[in-house]
């Protein structure tokens, strides 16, 4: 690895721990007025450290050269033409020993190029019409300061190695149809096929840089693996591998190991996970497409993670889609959502982070998932995040992932192994969070608070789990809250909360339509369309003031924050009316995972606070 590839760019920050259901119903809110308070992360365990970037070699996207003084090498059935020096030809195996720009074209169906240069030799490969098959490994560098592979303008190359094979180069195994022990990059405008057969795609064991092309890899294992870094900067590239699809293996050199993908359009089917990298995954810019372990038609989720890493991950830009066995996005160490639009399907986490999770930015949408957003503090101040979940929506829990994953059939399949720990947030300052969830819709092992931002949430319909639960008393000072679900283990804002709140009970099988807050006047101040039967609700908005008299409604017809609804109205049923005689009413103490007590009443506010009823 040659650190003078790389520089540090201050504005892409990454943390690096290095020590089928449907939203229906579940709409942007309209409110009258509220507050959103924007907030910078919350102090953590990690500390933000800068991530290299690509800061590349003039050769690594210049792909012109000199026909002239370039090599030419052209490949038959049983022979080699070579014309110029610094290269060697001994049957159908090529040696090229020196620096300089190799042209390579051909058909051979057991051939190969062996690079052999000096260790400060740059050298070129022009694949310009090379279709080589070999019996081991058709091309292998074995010695040089950096290899380019250049693919020529409107050049078809394929190269194909061996069913099965042993090779050393430089005391390294070669295990893969295009394999190099140093710096390797793939550039151009053409196209490359690559298919291992009996292993892997595409090796490098030191960076591994792809800026321009057509590359298609088909592997046994991996596809494309960068040991100490893959960095995809451009170029079309499809992958589809038995194994993982692209990774960064290096765990050994502090700051290697890493995957930064920045303008290419990278497509992934792979048996085991998508994209791996151990200090860090980052996705600035480009469009990724991954299908990991079968994705949710697998129907198996210990298959594969869409993007892994031991580390951070971030994205800040881009579009990323994932369909995955197991968790779509996977860190050991802090995730941050920057930016870009995120498309997620799961048969585990959308978003599984073993530490911290940051959206501040961008379209996160999981539309699948056993739980959609899980880590030991979540943090959202900003970006549109959406969320259906067959168990908890947003899950503030602690270490690393054991929870269980959804049933063959969409019903639930184990457990949670996370266990209650008081120390573990989630804490929404601004953006807007829509979540339909089959369990808890927000959910944390500790604090709870809501500053600003839009929170709507469709809960759980059994009176086991509630569109809110807390091991510590749930907080809004700021924003607007619209949850609804079932009563029995309904939980509201406590009285330490500095924005006025209320929970009812709505009677049994409230469903559909657009469930309103009114004021004395018949003007909505909030609104959010529901999507399945409820019988609590729990709601919270600026104008919300203590002394005044709410009423929730269900409006068949919709209606938006700002309109005057008349309860009179044809399509209206009155749920709950509330006198807002403090600032939380039918709140909550927060009774902690898997607590609570049956209480409350149907048809109106929550005495006494606590927990709601079965009844209702």
């Amino acid at each position: 690895m040659k650190n003078r590839f790389f520089k540090v760019v201050p504005t892409l920050l990454l943390m690096l721990c290095l020590a089928g259901c449907s939203l229906a119903g579940t709409t942007a809110p309209s409110s009258s007025g509220g507050s959103s308070t924007d907030a910078s992360a919350p102090a953590g365990t990690s500390v933000p450290v800068t991530v290299p970037t690509a800061s590349l070699d003039p050769e690594d996207v210049a792909t012109s050269y000199d026909e002239a003084a370039a090599v030419s090498v052209v490949f038959s059935d049983n022979a080699v033409s070579v014309s110029g020096t610094g290269v060697e030809a001994d049957g159908t195996t090529v040696r090229i020993t020196a620096a300089g720009t190799y042209t390579l074209r051909g058909s051979c169906p057991d051939g190969q190029i062996l690079v052999e240069a000096g260790e400060n030799d740059k050298v070129q490969l022009v694949l310009d019409g090379l279709t080589l098959t070999s019996s081991s490994s058709p091309l292998v560098a074995v010695e040089a300061d950096k290899v380019f592979v250049t693919l020529a303008p409107d050049s078809v190359n394929c190269l194909t190695d061996g069913a099965s094979y042993t090779l050393e180069a430089g005391g390294s195994s070669v295990d893969a149809a295009l394999f190099s022990k140093t710096d390797l990059t793939i550039n151009g405008s053409g196209s490359l096929t690559v298919t291992g057969t009996s292993a892997h795609g595409i090796v490098s064991k030191d960076d591994l840089v792809v800026t321009g092309g057509t590359v298609t890899v088909s592997s046994a294992k991996t596809g494309i693996e960068g040991k100490d870094c893959l960095i995809l900067t451009g170029g079309v590239i499809a992958v589809t591998a038995g194994t993982d699809g692209v990774r960064s293996t290096n765990s050994e050199d502090a700051g290697r190991g890493y995957v930064l993908i920045d303008g290419a359009a990278l497509t992934v089917n792979a048996g085991s996970d998508g994209i791996q990298g151990v200090t860090g995954v980052s996705v600035v810019s480009g469009t990724v497409n991954v299908t990991a372990g079968g994705g949710t038609a697998g129907r198996d989720a210990d298959a594969g993670k869409g993007i892994q890493c031991d580390g951070g991950i971030a994205v800040s830009g881009g579009t990323v889609t994932v369909d995955a066995g197991d968790d779509a996005i996977h860190a050991g160490g802090d995730i941050f959502l920057s930016g870009g639009t995120l498309t997620l399907a799961t048969l585990d986490d959308g978003v599984h982070s073993d530490t911290a999770l940051t959206v501040s930015d961008g379209v996160v949408a999981v539309t699948r998932s056993y739980e959609g957003l899980e880590a030991g503090e979540i943090t959202i101040s900003g970006g549109t995040v959406s969320v259906c979940a067959s168990d908890d929506g947003l899950n503030a829990a602690g270490g690393s992932d054991g929870s269980g994953t959804e049933g063959w059939f969409g019903g639930r399949r184990g457990g949670d192994a996370f266990g209650a720990d008081s120390s573990k947030k989630l804490t929404i300052t601004g953006g807007t969070v829509l979540v339909d969830a089959g369990g808890d819709g927000l959910d944390s092992n500790g604090s709870l608070e809501i500053t600003g931002g839009t929170v709507l949430v469709n809960g759980p319909t059994d009176n086991g789990n509630g569109a809110l639960d807390a091991g510590l008393t749930p907080v809004v000072r700021g924003g607007t809250v619209m949850a609804v679900g079932s009563s029995g283990m309904a939980v509201g804002f406590g009285g330490d909360s500095t924005q006025c709140s209320l929970m009812a009970n709505v009677g049994a099988g409230a469903s559909g339509g657009t469930l309103v807050l009114l004021d004395e006047s018949g003007r909505v101040l909030c609104a959010m369309e529901t999507a399945k039967t409820y019988s609590n609700a729990v709601v919270s908005c600026p104008e919300m003031t203590v002394g005044g008299t709410y009423t929730l409604a269900a409006v068949a017809g919709g209606a938006s924050a700002g309109d005057t609804v008349s309860v009179s109205d044809p399509g209206v049923t009155v749920l709950a009316t509330v006198q807002q005689t403090a600032i939380s009413v039918g709140g909550s103490g927060g009774m902690g995972p898997g607590g609570g007590m049956p209480g409350g009443q149907p048809g109106g506010m929550m005495p006494g606070g606590g927990r709601g009823g079965f009844g209702g």
